[in-house]
């Protein structure tokens, strides 16, 4: 096994290898996975007594999931997975998908000093804290570059925090934001750290990952179920469940055509937002090249998701920003049309055009680095002028750039960056198969999804996908026999 670290950018690190070499020498019938499956259950559990008792639950679930992130497992996984989801997404009857991801609450409805207690933000808060507990008395357990760019990452706390407590002495809603994206975007060296133990759990994890994908799918299209779990699977599913359509097991192979058939079904039916359908395709097309071994193909679109690709969304969101009044549609025209070009083209210039031309104007306003958070953006409406929103960027480096300002949100943003670059590389190098679905995930998720959302880095959503960007940089460097 060769070990290329100057061509990958990213040292080797001897601690990684250590776990890495155990966990292709150990016999896998000596792992025990009966704790992890006794979380699923009990997670599971929690869901059905929060309707019942939604405060004392809603503690108890935050205190679990703190103690599953301070164990680093890998097979914790899937039952924080199952945290994430309360009771009241369940209460919301609509199946309008469009409808339900903007509605609902997915917290049991009580905060602690302006914080609300819920699960996502105790995971984002405990991932931290054990960064900085083993950066104190192991710092040698990340590699030079990543625990520069760990220390760079923990200055962003200083305006963040600042940020936050302006807006919360003026009761500006929103005014904690700062602080919640800076620690979203710390999950990924929770991610990293994570990566140590994956090759040893990774089967267990996998197949617990496609149960409840399934199930998660299935619920969403009969009961409507509220989650923004809705951002992730289209991306990830389709890459997992091919990346196991040769597998060995039938049982594996079966669960994996399943999932692709429920999200395909979704797509073409219940997801219907142009984002969700691109992620779908997107996903579906790199896992697809792999799967068929086209390997001069599969390098050539690797180099080009990377850096190149970010470069082209990065001036598309330019370019329709300063273009969209010339080349919107008129809202008449709207109803009428039902092409999908048209719906693409009117959600382009319409929609977004609009907003990222705001945001843009918004962040080019001085302060540059310490901004009051939580105020509304000025918008231009066609029919009714100028108008004050409070809703996100629709782009996850014009929201970090918007809510932490140049300091804070770029150090968010380079980190982003380092996980495309990574994933392109991991896509192309990687030959294994669960390594790659995670490398395409997040490829499909921060390129295209952060292009026309900022669910990227957001609260939920974005925890998972930094903690998976953070485990393929640390995985690509493991270049299989």
């Amino acid at each position: 096994m060769t070990n290329n670290s100057a061509e990958m950018n990213i040292p080797f690190h001897p601690e990684l290898n250590r776990f890495a070499v155990t966990s292709e020498s150990e016999d896998r019938g000596t792992i025990s996975f009966a704790t992890g499956k006794k979380l699923v259950v009990l997670s599971c559990l929690l869901i059905v007594f929060e309707f019942f008792a939604p405060y004392p639950i809603a503690i108890f679930k935050c205190l679990l999931a703190a103690a599953l992130v301070f164990f680093v497992r890998p097979q914790h996984l899937p039952a924080l997975l199952i945290l994430f989801i309360s009771s009241s997404n369940f209460l919301d009857k609509s199946h309008e998908i469009d409808t339900i991801v903007l509605s609902g609450s997915e917290v049991a409805g009580f905060s602690f000093m302006g914080f609300p207690v819920e699960v996502p933000l105790v995971v984002s808060l405990s991932c931290t804290v054990k960064i900085l507990w083993d950066l104190l008395h192991r710092p040698s357990i990340f590699p030079q570059r990543i625990r520069i760019l760990l220390m760079i990452w923990l200055t962003a706390f200083v305006p963040s925090v600042i940020m936050s407590l302006m807006g919360r002495s003026e009761g500006y809603n929103g005014w904690s934001h700062p602080v919640k994206l800076v620690l979203v975007s710390g999950v990924f060296f929770y991610g990293y750290f994570l990566a140590m133990r994956w090759n040893n759990e990774k089967e267990f994890v996998n197949r617990m990952l496609l149960y409840f994908s399934l199930f998660f799918i299935l619920l969403t299209m009969t009961i409507g179920l509220n989650h923004r779990y809705i951002f992730i699977f289209p991306a990830f599913i389709p890459a997992l469940s091919i990346a196991h359509f040769r597998s060995s097991n039938d049982h594996m192979k079966l669960l994996a055509i399943s999932n692709y058939v429920a999200i395909t079904i979704a797509i073409c039916f219940f997801y219907t937002t142009f984002t969700l359908r691109g992620l779908f395709i997107i996903s579906s097309f790199l896992a697809m090249i792999a799967f068929l071994k086209l390997t001069a193909i599969k390098k050539f679109i690797g180099w080009y998701m990377g850096l190149p690709a970010l470069i082209v969304t990065i001036t598309f969101v330019l370019i329709v920003s300063q273009s969209w009044k010339d080349r919107m549609v008129s809202w008449d025209t709207i109803a009428q049309e039902s092409s999908a070009t048209f719906k693409l083209k009117s959600k382009i210039y319409n929609d977004r055009g609009r907003v990222w031309e705001a945001q843009i104007k918004n962040i080019l306003t001085p302060p540059y680095f310490i901004k009051m958070p939580g105020r509304g953006t000025i918008l231009f409406h066609p029919k009714r002028g100028l108008i004050v929103v409070y809703w996100g960027s629709h782009n996850v480096f014009l929201q970090q750039l918007r809510v932490n300002r140049f300091y804070s949100g770029g150090i968010s943003c380079l980190i982003l960056i380092i996980s495309i670059i990574s994933s392109a590389k991991a896509y192309v190098y990687n030959r294994d198969l669960e390594t790659r679905a995670m490398a395409i995930f997040v490829l499909a998720t921060c390129l295209f999804g952060g292009m026309t959302g900022h669910y990227v880095l957001g609260g939920r959503a974005g925890i998972w996908i930094m903690l998976f960007a953070g485990m393929v940089t640390a995985l690509y460097t493991r270049r299989s026999r």
